[in-house]
């Protein structure tokens, strides 16, 4: 997470694909720091997870109009979302 961080401070990206949990700075808290410092690129993020029961998860995945990856992850759906996801 702090990596990528660091690299949406320099870059730009046509897709950030995240997984929402990372250690130190997960992808929800990636996602949130973003807000603040790059708004233009929220749209850009996708979620992987394969936490879809604990009610911290839902609740930002209900919030948010990202695409999301649920694991375990099939190369077609990765695929699909993906590629709906650019052209949104």
């Amino acid at each position: 997470g702090e990596e990528a961080w660091n690299w949406l401070q320099r870059e730009e990206f046509d897709l950030v694909v995240t997984d929402l949990r990372m250690p130190k700075l997960d992808g929800r808290m990636l996602y949130e720091r973003t807000v603040e410092s790059r708004p233009e690129l929220l749209r850009r993020f996708v979620f992987s997870t394969g936490d879809v029961i604990h009610p911290d998860t839902v609740q930002f995945l209900e919030q948010v109009p990202n695409r999301i990856l649920t694991k375990p992850l099939q190369p077609e759906t990765v695929r699909r979302i993906l590629s709906r996801a650019l052209e949104g």
